[in-house]
């Protein structure tokens, strides 16, 4: 498994060097067109390999080229869409500071960073791809119950997640899994919670020296699935998981002021226009206000453009039903758009919300779903945003099965919440912007 692992590096590395010669080419050719000559490309070519060492350390830190770090596609995509500053910024001290060759190639480093950074997403995803379907982590579950038989058939129906389900054993049976540790290269048990009180880590734990993982069952659905399975946690996990985080919060504060300042100023022209469309189609209010549930179940009022028709609330649920005929005409383009979520900047700066957090839900149907969902409560120990984890990883939950689905991932939030996330949750939705829902 090590050596099929290296091997896989060995290539992924060597494809970047490739595609590395091919956007210095290809941004060549856009720069010069036909003046391209030997006389333009040698001196180009030695500056930029020169750089390349410091590109590939910087990659090797930043994590490049584990590859159980690539398989979530949130990651390749901000990974490669830091490319783009990480390349350019360093390649701009380098050409400023040392000039190789009288070359300070602003406009060619920028189509360089961009042709590179697409090649690296492409390359990479089409890599994982390829080789997720020969290259398996052997697995043995260990448990019975609904959990268990959701991760089985999503294992087995995902061959590109990386992992080949060896056996499926509904207890601890020590003969069984020693005689699949002979035959099967077998590197992960994953456990469900009764199985571990039958001490099977101390049953197993000779093999741990073989370099075999145990996972729980919850620790398999936070790193394969990234959320947090609600039927197989307890109190005494929360209590060692959810964490307050002080220092993270305060810098969110600093961020979100700023980013909101910046953004109130740029867009607010664009107020007006939507303003007066609203107000052009059925002469109804321009602003739709609703009483949301804040951080620790505090009400405070949500702003966002009206997009349905004026008092609709009165008409039907005070949530959006699947092909709502409340919805207005101008109302439809503004939410295909999400230009009725920019009064929500007027929240972040109040403190009523932050950019990222749990989605803020109606106090009435927060009060529901307490009763319905365990540990509905904790989502609100923190503030909620105007984007999150589970609006980036699933769609507008409609039924109760998928709000259940929506607390995993904000469970998961709660308990990996950092600047790094936040920045993963908000390229994500900048992308998702100009994607159809």
């Amino acid at each position: 498994m090590k050596k099929n692992l290296q091997s896989r590096q060995i290539v992924l590395f060597l494809g970047d060097l490739f595609l590395f010669f091919l956007s210095l080419i290809i941004t060549l050719i856009l720069g010069f067109g036909n003046n391209l000559t030997l006389r333009i490309f040698y001196p180009h070519l030695y500056s930029f390999l020169f750089l390349l060492p410091f590109w590939l350390i910087i990659f090797v830190l930043s994590n490049l080229y584990d590859l159980t770090t690539l398989i979530h596609k949130d990651k390749l995509f901000l990974y490669s869409f830091i490319q783009i500053p990480l390349i350019f910024s360093t390649g701009t001290i380098f050409f400023y500071l040392f000039s190789p060759f009288g070359l300070t190639p602003k406009t060619n480093l920028l189509i360089f960073s961009l042709v590179y950074a697409f090649f690296f997403w492409f390359w990479r995803t089409l890599f994982l791809k390829i080789t997720a379907k020969h290259f398996h982590k052997k697995v043995i579950l260990i448990g019975k119950g609904t959990t268990i038989e959701k991760l089985h058939k999503a294992l087995e129906n995902n061959p590109s997640l990386g992992y080949k389900i060896v056996a499926c054993l509904p207890d601890l049976q020590t003969e069984k899994i020693v005689e699949f540790l002979k035959k099967s290269d077998v590197r992960l048990f994953i456990i469900d919670k009764k199985a571990f009180r039958t001490n099977i880590c101390q049953k197993v734990s000779p093999y741990l020296l073989k370099g075999i993982q145990i996972w729980t069952i919850v620790e398999a659905y936070e790193s394969i699935f990234r959320k947090i399975p609600l039927s197989e946690i307890s109190e005494e996990w929360i209590i060692e998981n959810i964490k307050e985080k002080e220092f993270v919060d305060k810098i969110k504060r600093f961020i979100d002021c700023i980013l909101a300042s910046a953004m109130l100023i740029i867009i607010f022209p664009l107020w007006f226009l939507i303003a007066l469309f609203i107000k052009l189609e059925d002469r109804g209010r321009i602003f739709y206000l609703q009483k949301r549930a804040g951080q620790y179940l505090k009400p405070f009022v949500l702003y966002k453009f009206r997009s349905m028709e004026d008092k609709a609330d009165k008409k039907g649920p005070p949530w959006t039903l699947q092909k709502d005929k409340r919805v207005t005409k101008i109302g439809k383009i503004l939410r295909r758009t999400h230009l009725d979520e920019l009064p929500q900047l007027i929240n972040i700066l109040k403190g009523d919300i932050s950019f990222v957090g749990p989605r803020p839900e109606n106090l009435d149907l927060v009060k529901k779903l307490e009763k319905e969902i365990p540990f509905y409560h904790l989502r609100h120990i923190i503030k909620p945003g105007f984007t999150g984890w589970a609006q980036i990883k699933m769609t507008h939950p409609r039924t109760l099965q998928e709000r259940l689905e929506k607390m995993e991932y904000d469970l998961y939030y709660l308990k990996n919440r950092s600047l790094f996330l936040d920045l993963i949750i908000l390229a994500k939705t900048f992308y998702l912007l100009f994607r159809k829902e």
